[in-house]
């Protein structure tokens, strides 16, 4: 962090000292101690909000907010203690502005069930003109607070759901005051899932509401639009408009609502680079549905995408590249080469992936597709999967700089992806775009959820459709699962890609040096000749072990007469599993796979 002024950090100090220690919010001094470090904003306002925040100032807004709050009573507004909380709420507003880090020790200390008391206490006074003139400025701090809160800290989203925001803000979009109705509707289009996304859009024209000032902003000199005094930029409503659009639907609405021209018009020279990458992920996430990609009006994109995806500005350079990418169907000419990229270029497949560290090397390559916030996860399975003698290709490069190309080299090059499942996957286009592009090279693809609380829906429930998923959300869940993610894996993997080692490959665990040391049934035999021990130590190969047991008497003859069973009326033979042996239905799909593929071969 850079080093503050001196005079300005001793001046925040001493007022921030005094509000710590401080037993009357409403005095003259607590006034001159805020505005003290309301004024310090005028220096660089960004390493200011670092330092406040690492100094407690997120923790210092609930003893101030407790007795402040008490003048949001009608009785009390233009009093000094009003005037106090306003002032208050102003100075955490200008910080969160530009340091999500303040946003973030605002939602771990309490703050957001504290401002929804506030604004619910004002809320009765949104449609009285005369009564809101009074009480506009704590009303515009509190929304524009919990907009940055939300916007700007992913992690408080629990919070503004936890505090039921969907019902509380919905009914704030019919208000006929025009900050409260879009500033409501921004707040909600990052709290609401996927369900609430496509509701919301219709409802009370949502998503035309968003559009319509979006198209005002893009045509203002400024690019902003005004409301009740307060200006509202276009990158921040179509930072909104980008967070409804996850959901497939409301893509169709910002397009019949007319969207889309503001959208490529924010592309052009004369938006800035901030302004034109969030342009460019509008324009990303728009070419999921094809009819949108092909229309006309989102084709106008192209060339000016062609032309920002060579920027100097590593953000809206890869922005712009897979957007440009995407829109002309996965081109592999459109890949970005090592010399267009201006920085180092990112390792090559072979120098990122990581090798195994037994002797039985599986050559078949493992991707893990996931997403930063659950890195810690996919670390760990990718180094079990290391110590298993697979060879794994994992990001953890995030300031690379070339994306697009290096994510369509390891799943070009990948023979198995493993899809980490959660709800900020299925939010994140760059995630979208590597599983789509894994399914459309068909790849064969294993999905493992990794959020307890979360059921794949939107895209991603539909990629996954009915396919088996394996749960790696806690550590005795990673552990239990981890042979069963194994066994799948060993499944899809042709047998011309893995080996069993010899006596000298090093030493092995328990139920593999049973596998290994056993007598493997003749391959030139067919399975009808087999006995009890070659049906055991297949059993074993195909890490059945728990069935060992329950098969203890099977010869391969049985196992052809259950091919034969299964082959006939595979439901059938399912549900026969399930009763007859006590199957549950994963070590049904596993038993059933195995019996398949040894008949097939």
């Amino acid at each position: 962090m850079a080093t503050l002024d001196k005079s300005v950090k001793k001046s925040i100090d001493k007022a921030f000292k005094y509000l710590q220690k401080c037993d009357d919010y409403t005095s003259s001094k607590a006034e001159a101690a805020l505005s003290t470090i309301w004024q310090s904003q005028t220096g660089d306002i960004k390493q200011i909000g670092l330092y406040l925040s690492t100094q407690g100032y997120g923790q210092l807004f609930g003893r101030m907010w407790s007795p402040l709050s008490g003048f949001l009573t009608r009785e009390q507004w233009g009093k000094a203690g009003f005037s106090n909380l306003n002032l208050m709420l102003q100075t955490y507003l200008n910080f969160t502005d530009i340091c999500p880090e303040l946003c973030v020790e605002l939602g771990k200390c309490g703050s957001i069930p504290m401002l929804f008391a506030g604004l619910n206490e004002l809320g009765n006074y949104f449609e009285q003109e005369k009564e809101f003139k009074m009480i506009k400025g704590p009303v515009q701090n509190i929304l524009f607070l919990l907009c940055n809160s939300i916007s700007r800290a992913g992690s408080n989203r629990k919070f503004f759901r936890e505090a039921d925001a969907y019902c509380i803000f919905k009914k704030y979009l019919t208000s006929q005051n025009g900050m409260v109705s879009l500033l409501s509707l921004m707040i909600l289009a990052y709290v609401v899932d996927d369900t609430e996304s496509g509701i919301l859009a219709t409802l009370n024209g949502g998503v035309a509401i968003l559009i319509k000032w979006l198209q005002n902003a893009t045509k203002s000199s400024n690019h902003e639009v005004g409301f009740c005094g307060v200006g509202g930029s276009a990158k921040e409503i179509l930072d909104c408009v980008n967070r409804l659009s996850i959901n497939d639907s409301n893509k169709l609405e910002i397009e019949k609502e007319g969207g889309i021209p503001a959208i490529v018009r924010m592309l052009q020279d004369d938006f800035n680079e901030e302004e034109q990458c969030v342009a460019a992920e509008a324009v990303w996430n728009l070419t999921f549905v094809e009819s949108i990609k092909k229309g006309p009006q989102l084709q106008e994109a192209v060339p000016l995408l062609d032309k920002l995806r060579h920027s100097t500005n590593r953000d809206l350079r890869n922005a712009s590249a897979f957007a440009f990418w995407e829109i002309n169907n996965n081109r592999h000419e459109d890949l970005p080469t090592r010399e267009s990229i201006p920085q180092e270029s990112p390792p090559s497949y072979e120098e990122a992936i990581k090798e195994p560290r037994q002797a039985m090397a599986h050559t078949a390559k493992v991707m893990i597709s996931y997403q930063w916030d659950f890195q810690s996860i996919a670390e760990k399975i990718r180094d079990d999967l290391v110590n298993h003698g697979y060879r794994v290709w994992m990001d953890v490069t995030h300031l690379r700089a070339d994306i697009l190309s290096s994510m369509a080299e390891a799943v070009e090059k990948s023979e198995i992806i493993l899809i980490f499942m959660s709800e900020t996957y299925k939010n994140s286009q760059s995630c979208r775009t590597e599983a789509e592009y894994a399914y459309k090279l068909k790849k064969k693809v294993i999905p493992l959820l990794v959020q307890q609380d979360y059921t794949p829906d939107g895209w991603l429930g539909a990629l996954q459709g009915m396919q088996l998923y394996y749960k790696f959300f806690s550590e005795d869940l990673t552990q239990t699962d981890l042979a069963s993610l194994l066994t799948a894996l060993e499944e899809l993997t042709p047998d011309a890609c893995r080996r069993l080692p010899d006596e000298h490959d090093g030493p092995l665990g328990a139920t593999q040096a049973t596998t290994v040391h056993a007598t493997l049934p003749n391959p030139n035999s067919s399975v009808c000749n087999w006995t009890e021990e070659d049906v055991q130590v297949w059993l074993r190969k195909k890490k059945l072990d728990d069935l060992c047991e329950t098969l203890d008497t099977l010869e391969g003859s049985h196992l052809e007469k259950m091919y034969s069973d299964y082959s006939r009326d595979p439901k059938e033979f399912k549900e026969e599993l399930r009763s007859d042996y006590q199957m549950n239905a994963k070590t049904c799909l596993k038993f059933t796979v195995a019996l398949e593929k040894l008949f097939k071969n």
